[in-house]
Order: structure tokens, then sequence, then C-alpha cells
């Protein structure tokens, strides 16, 4: 018999696992792919020495005190972009309203509006108090989409439509599918700035994500078996049953469940999760982002690209001697989709930014289509942003949940699944010692 049973080996897995294994206990992880990471997944761009990440990556340690703990603990070096080069400058490319422009994207009469729109959501997100749980504040009208939240304070429409894009392409979901209190969230982590998420989302690490889960397993002698996908979990006297789909049954003291939000119905729970986890459960979160790395042939500058288009956010990250490297984040369902095994539809999507792209090669991952993930990050949608997290962090017998999914810190960041593996290996070590 393990003490702990841990299921879903992303990072908050891996920290819970990591946890209790240097504290001496039992234990067991176990993971559906053929690798850690779950929606972190450090590569190589093909035929280069180019380090990628195809999943999550960034990393702000002056906000983000369990990454800023983990880097401490590894000595993990951070790296950031190289500063702009005035004899090789960055063109600026945008589709506002239909209107692809190289120069300021808001017509001048909306210049205004854009700065007193990030005041609107400077001060909304003040308003969130993050010594208290979401639910017991008084915040339901923030609790509407960012397509109604815009409308409500009277944004104007281009402004509305840039701001809504970058929303897109970092949520993975269109402005009428967000919950603003989850955007809100994001702010108010970040210094309640709302221009930060333009210029600060800077650093990752050297040995890239992939890096860190490797120390934190060299780290904590836990056992880890993959392609160990799941199929219920049951919960008798002083025990859980793990019983993964090849029909073997592990026991252990307590289990700790980490995997995504959208793929938890596929676990027969025994005795069940709450009507009210269940329903929760129910509305599949719409968050459907795709990253995609893209070598074209050498352009005649660097872009950055953002707009309503297949690609929200398209920008040059390294020039190499066989072309640019771009990095691309999506969403589906907002212009014309993009078939990411396509060589043609990926560069019909970057051709919308930028014409003249010839793409050689690309690396992307579809992360909805990914049958153990399902969706990028939780994307809160309207409606659900103030009670989630409570609903589903609600005790489950010997069972606890964990993951960024359901966390009230970052949620939807690796920092949110770091402190989620935390809380929830510290619940186990209570369960363990009979203080539950």
């Amino acid at each position: 018999m393990y003490d702990v049973v841990v299921i879903g080996g992303g990072f908050a897995g891996v920290r819970a696992a990591r946890d209790l294994g240097k504290s001496g206990r039992a234990v067991l992880l176990l993971e559906a792919h053929d690798r850690l990471g779950g929606r972190t997944w450090t590569g190589q761009f093909p035929q280069t020495d180019v380090q990628i990440e195809i999943g999550a990556n960034v990393v702000v340690p002056e906000y983000q005190p369990e990454w800023r703990n983990e880097i401490d603990r590894y000595g993990l070096e951070l790296i950031s972009p190289p500063p702009p080069n005035p004899a090789d400058p960055v063109e600026y490319r945008t589709l506002v309203q239909g209107e692809y422009k190289d120069h300021f994207p808001l017509p001048l009469y909306e210049v205004g509006e854009a700065e007193r729109a990030l005041y609107v959501l400077r001060d909304a997100a003040a308003r969130i108090d993050p010594t208290k749980p979401l639910e017991d504040q008084d915040l339901a009208d923030l609790d509407v989409s960012l397509a109604a939240f815009f409308e409500a304070n009277k944004i104007a429409p281009a402004t509305g439509e840039l701001l809504g894009a970058y929303a897109t392409g970092l949520a993975g979901a269109r402005p009428d599918e967000i919950s603003t209190l989850h955007v809100l969230e994001w702010i108010r982590g970040y210094g309640t700035n709302p221009a930060f998420f333009f210029y600060g989302l800077r650093n990752s690490l050297a040995r890239g994500t992939g890096g860190a889960i490797e120390k934190m397993v060299e780290d904590g002698g836990f056992e880890v078996r993959l392609e160990a996908p799941v199929a219920a979990v049951t919960e008798a006297d002083d025990a859980v049953t793990v019983t993964v789909m090849s029909g073997e049954a592990i026991t252990a003291r307590t289990a700790i469940v980490a995997v995504p939000t959208n793929v938890l119905d596929r676990i027969a729970f025994t005795p069940p999760l709450s009507a009210e986890q269940q329903e929760a459960l129910a509305q599949k979160h719409p968050g459907r982002e795709f990253k995609g790395w893209m070598l074209v042939k050498p352009l005649s500058r660097p872009v950055s690209c953002f707009g309503m288009s297949t690609f929200q956010i398209l920008r040059t990250t390294r020039r190499l001697p066989e072309g640019d490297l771009l990095l691309g984040f999506g969403c589906n369902g907002v212009v014309d989709d993009v078939d990411l095994t396509d060589h043609a539809s990926v560069q019909n999507a970057i051709r919308r930014h930028v014409p003249e792209a010839e793409l050689i090669r690309y690396v992307a991952h579809d992360w909805v289509a990914d049958e153990w993930i399902n969706g990028s990050p939780r994307v809160h949608p309207p409606g659900t942003g103030q009670s989630f997290a409570g609903i589903m962090e609600k005790h489950h017998g010997r069972v606890s949940f964990a993951g960024s999914d359901l966390s009230r810190h970052f949620n939807a960041w690796i920092e949110g699944a770091l402190w989620t593996g935390r809380v929830a290996a510290e619940r186990a070590e209570q369960i363990l010692a009979g203080n539950d």
C-alpha cells in the first residue's frame, strides 16, 4: 500500500508528489501521457538547436512566490528576449475592424479611450481582495463576459477589439466566452496593472519547463508510471483504490487528483462527486488556445502582430540563417480556423498577418484534440468565475484535487498549478496524520 497516489503529472501533480516524497511518504504518480509536464512541454525545433515550449512557459517570479521558491531551491536560470535591435527594428502589424495596419492601430480619436479602458480594467481589478475567497466578495457584476463588460463600460469599438484580441490570444477563448472576473484576477495578480500583459510576460527558464520538472522529480523520491490513465477512484474504509485503464488496482491511504477539469469526468468516483461538482464540471470550459512555432523564409524585418485573426498574437522570436522563427498564439472559432496538421492551412493563417511569409516547417500541438487534456488551461465562462474554485476545492473524503484549473491564485498559470500542488500535499499530510 502506498501512502499517496497522485493522478496527473503536470506541475501540480509533480509538486504534490515531490513535497510528500521529501517528507518520507511512499508516493506513486500516475500519468496518462508518455511524458511528464501536462500542458507544459519543452522540445526542440526540428533541424535546429533552438529550445521551444509547446505549452505554457511564462515565469514571473516578482509576482509569483511559488515559482520564486522553486527557482531559488534549484538555482533555475531565467532568460529574457534580447532587447530591440535598432539596426533591425520590429515592424508592428495589427488587424483592427477588418483593416491591417503597420502603424498605430487605433484611430486618433480613440487614443484617449484606450487609456481610459486600461484605467477601467485597473479599477475593476482593484475591487478584488486577494485575501478572501471570490465567492465571499461582492463581485457578481464582474462575472460577465469580457464583451459585455466592454459594452457596459462603453469601451470604444476599435479599442475593445484590440484588447479583446489580446485576451483571446492569451486565454484561448473569444471575449464573449471569457468571464471578466477571470481576466481581472490575472490583472490583480500582476500588480493591478493591465498594461503588464503587453510588456511584462517575458521571462522563461533557460532549461525550459521540462528542466524544472526534471529537478523536482530527481529531488522528490517518488515513483512514476507513464502511460497509465486512470479509470476509477474508489474510497472505502481507510483506503483509496485507484484503478488504471489496464485493469490494475492500486491501493493507497489517500489520493490526489491533478488532471485537467475537461477530462475529470472520465474518472469514475465512488462515492460520486457532489451534485454541485458534477454540475460545474458538466459545463466544459471553452479554452482552446493553440501555440505554434513556425520557420518562414527570411523576412525583411522582424514582425509583431496581433488582432482578431487566426493567430491573435504572432511575432518573430529568432532570426536564423535559414529564416525567421515565428511564435503564434491562436484560438479557433474566431475567424478562419487552422488545421494544425496541414502545412497549407498553417501558412494561410500566418499570411493573414504576414502576406509575404513562406512557411518552411513548423511545430504545434492541438491541446483540444489531446485525449488526456481536451483544451488549454481553464477559461472560466461567464457566471462561473466567482464560484468554480470554491465548488471544486470542497473535500471529497480521502481524495483531494489539484491543478491550475482549480487554483485560487493565478488560475490557468503554472504558478496556480504549483500553489494547488502544495495545498493538496498539505491536506494529504493531514489525512495521513488522522487530523482531517
